[in-house]
């Protein structure tokens, strides 16, 4: 359900959004669109535009894990391995 509860926050902010904020600025990575790389270029993107009084939100919908023995927490991009593979996991997860 991550892909249709992602589409319902950006559809939700950008409604509620209308008489609070000037403009939203959405960007929604879905399915093989939402890979390490491609999600880190959209933080780049949105750091070179963003403003100190700007409002951001990020929200990722999907699944993570808690890798050991080091015991960090990964969000799991689209192309991310095995769950158990600690390794892959820390090359593809996102801190």
């Amino acid at each position: 359900f991550a892909v249709a509860d992602a589409r319902a926050v950006v559809e939700t902010m950008t409604a509620r959004a209308q008489g609070v904020f000037r403009e939203v600025v959405s960007t929604l990575l879905t399915d093989r669109d939402a890979t390490r790389a491609n999600i880190l270029a959209a933080l780049n993107a949105a750091a070179q535009v963003a403003r100190p009084e700007d409002t951001f939100v990020l929200y990722l919908a999907g699944h993570g894990v808690r890798t050991e023995p080091d015991r960090r927490f990964l969000f799991l991009p689209h192309e991310s391995a095995a769950p158990t593979d600690f390794s892959a996991l820390r090359r593809t997860g996102l801190d």
